[in-house]
């Protein structure tokens, strides 16, 4: 049974139950003695007070002397000499006077003194004598002083037939206390024991309850709990739906969520802000932009004809939202008309709108538009946050900007935001984009200066920086200084270490640091071994190359088309037609001819072949071309017909792979890694 189909198929209560989170929880009268019984009980409970029988003859002159002792220093204000009179006298003293000292004490915020009386008289052996009264003092101290485990511990020690004594309000303090500590399981043995002894919850502490069951994704348990307030008499009002719509929300189960938006307007709530402004992010975060715009229209419908005023419309929490999703597709232009509308309805841009916009422009590529909004938030007063200077730090680095990246990271210092990793992450992966070496050794610099100690992304993009320069051997140096710092390489690390030692032509090394990746428990990825397939095919290591992209295949890891564009280059700049008809044969059995980028390489390679007097495979070339864009036109995702060249070459392609792998052989890892 999914959970969207596990909505309780229940009717709405007869009699309306217009109660609060402030009320008594709700005993369950039976019959009109029950219920009179219930309305003693409560008084008896919740009103102690100290009955003229202490001073009968009934009472023992010990009893009658703490009593006037205790009485004298509430009457001089003294609270402290008759807490410690009447904990002195534990063993003797009434009860009923211990409850009249711990509300004093209460009254005066001192709960940890009025939890010392309780322990006195536990310790004088008063514990069998507690009654409900008592056992509500207690469990409203420990939840006041937020003592969870004796709380839970003092709940798990009382009996069946203690607990049938217990009062509601004492029910509702332990319940609510383990639903606001999120202790889910606790709370429902809680609510089960109150239904055993005939107490319901009123509606705050359902709306509690579910709200527990939110935040724990539970969402079985808190469609169960929506079957239990109805069937007890309490209508769900919005909160209760809001917070049920949450939980379907956060288990990413949209289609209970519209369900339960259905049987909402059945049983007659209407929605309110946050009702849509929930469904508007659970359609965000499945990516139905289109949806989500949908709500928001029926949101401003719903406004215009609210008789109450619980929905005035779009908000900036609907338009911020809406934005979030512009911007988690690259939607700049419906990022840009949201923009337009919440300013026309009065609101103020804040700093999540602003970075929402900037990402939604820089994911569409438009990063002069990125650039004015930043320019924009600045000029109005607006202090940025430090993601939003991550993300314009970022679209600088994509720009190759370097300079204003730099630019952006200082301003944001001298903002006040102190920079983290993160922050300087931005800034490395700027320097890196362009290679600048220096400027990267010299943000690694200063995040030490700054007590910002770099993390393995740190170090991976100026071990990255320096492959990109060639200097293989300040590469391998950081990422001992970066296990000495106690940080371990990951793959991103590794991978940028072979990508350096293929710069270099130091296949070996490279090969040295493959093996080491699987040694560290890590899997090689698409571009670990993307690298390693360009470098065989730049040294002219065509078999080599291919062995390690079958490898790819055999892991499920599919080979990337500017793979296959750069064996391309490699074959082409070599003018080797056998090795050229190799490729082409492993393209073919890929599927990947069709591209319009292996076309662009063809092209560029033909040159290559003239220059070396082999105008015929220029002429082949040309015709192969021809036949790959007439498929792309006509069958996309097929190559039959194409010229005999491209399928030939078997032969040659076992004999390339029997001499690269002799070559191979003779190679051996020059030192550790």
């Amino acid at each position: 049974m999914t959970p969207a189909s596990s909505i309780p198929d229940v009717s709405p209560p007869a009699q309306l139950m217009d109660d609060s989170y402030e009320q008594e929880a709700i005993p369950v009268a039976a019959s009109g003695a029950t219920a009179a019984a219930a309305a003693a009980a409560k008084a008896t409970s919740d009103d102690v007070e100290l009955g003229g029988y202490l001073m009968d003859g009934n009472c023992s002159p010990i009893v009658m002397r703490i009593y006037s002792d205790v009485t004298k220093f509430l009457a001089r204000g003294d609270l402290d000499a008759a807490t410690n009179e009447l904990v002195a006298s534990a063993a003797d003293a009434p009860l009923v006077l211990a409850i009249r000292i711990i509300r004093r004490l209460r009254e005066a915020d001192l709960p940890l003194e009025a939890l010392h009386v309780l322990d006195a008289f536990d310790a004088a052996g008063r514990r069998p004598e507690f009654e409900r009264g008592v056992y509500a003092q207690l469990f409203l101290l420990l939840d006041l002083l937020d003592y969870t485990d004796r709380l839970s511990r003092e709940w798990a020690a009382l009996d069946p037939g203690t607990m049938a004594h217990v009062n509601a309000s004492t029910f509702r303090t332990v319940l609510i206390h383990f639903c606001k500590r999120d202790l889910l399981d606790e709370a429902i043995e809680v609510k089960r024991a109150m239904q055993s002894v005939g107490y319901t919850l009123a509606r705050g502490g359902h709306n509690m309850f579910l709200g527990a069951c939110a935040r724990a994704r539970r969402l079985p348990e808190a469609f169960e709990g929506l079957a239990e307030m109805a069937e007890s008499g309490v209508t769900p009002d919005v909160i209760t739906f809001n917070t049920l719509l949450n939980t379907c929300v956060r288990t990413e189960q949209l289609d209970a969520a519209f369900q339960l938006l259905d049987k909402m307007r059945a049983w007659g709530v209407e929605a309110d802000n946050f009702t849509w402004n929930v469904l508007i992010n659970g359609c965000r975060r499945q990516g139905l932009l289109h949806k989500a715009f949908a709500l928001a229209d029926e949101m401003e419908a719903q406004s215009a004809r609210s008789k109450d005023g619980g929905v005035t419309g779009p908000d900036l929490v609907t338009y911020n939202t809406l934005l979030a999703g512009c911007a988690r597709v690259g939607d700049a232009g419906r990022a840009m008309e949201v923009k337009r509308r919440l300013e026309a309805k009065g609101f103020v841009a804040n700093a999540t709108t602003y970075n929402s916009l900037m990402t939604a422009c820089i994911r569409s590529s438009r990063l002069e538009d990125a650039f004015s909004i930043f320019d924009e938030m600045i000029a109005r007063g607006l202090k940025p946050n430090r993601e939003v200077f991550c993300t314009i730090i970022n679209a600088c680095a994509r720009a190759h900007l370097v300079d204003r990246a730099a630019e952006v990271h200082a301003m944001m210092a001298s903002s006040g935001i102190a920079p983290t990793s993160v922050t300087y992450n931005a800034l490395l992966n700027a320097h890196r984009v362009v290679g600048d070496v220096d400027a990267a050794l010299g943000v690694l610099e200063e995040m030490f200066a700054n007590g910002v100690q770099p993390d393995v992304v740190s170090y991976s993009a100026v071990v990255d920086t320096l492959g990109r320069a060639c200097r293989l051997a300040d590469a391998f140096a950081l990422v001992e200084d970066m296990r000495l710092a106690g940080v371990e390489p990951n793959l991103v690390t590794y991978t940028s270490l072979v990508a350096g030692c293929v710069r270099m032509g130091d296949m070996p090394r490279a090969e040295a640091v493959f093996s080491a990746i699987a040694a560290a428990g890590l899997k090689p990825n698409v571009y670990t071994y993307s690298t390693l397939v360009n470098g065989y095919g730049r040294l002219g290591q065509l078999g080599r190359a291919l062995e390690r992209l079958n490898q790819m295949r055999a892991l499920g890891i599919s080979p990337p088309i500017t793979t296959y564009v750069s064996l391309l280059h490699s074959v082409g700049r070599r003018a080797d037609e056998s090795g050229l008809a190799l490729v082409l044969s492993e393209m073919r059995s890929d599927k990947v001819l069709l591209e319009p980028m292996v076309w662009d390489a063809l092209v560029a390679i033909k040159a290559s072949f003239v220059e070396e007097g082999k105008p015929d495979v220029a002429t082949q070339l040309d015709q192969v071309v021809a036949a790959l864009r007439e498929g792309g036109r006509g069958r996309r995702g097929s190559d039959e017909g194409l010229p005999a060249s491209v399928a030939a070459a078997d032969i040659q392609a076992r004999q390339q792979v029997v001499r690269d792998s002799e070559d191979v052989a003779s190679m051996t890892p020059r030192g550790p890694l």
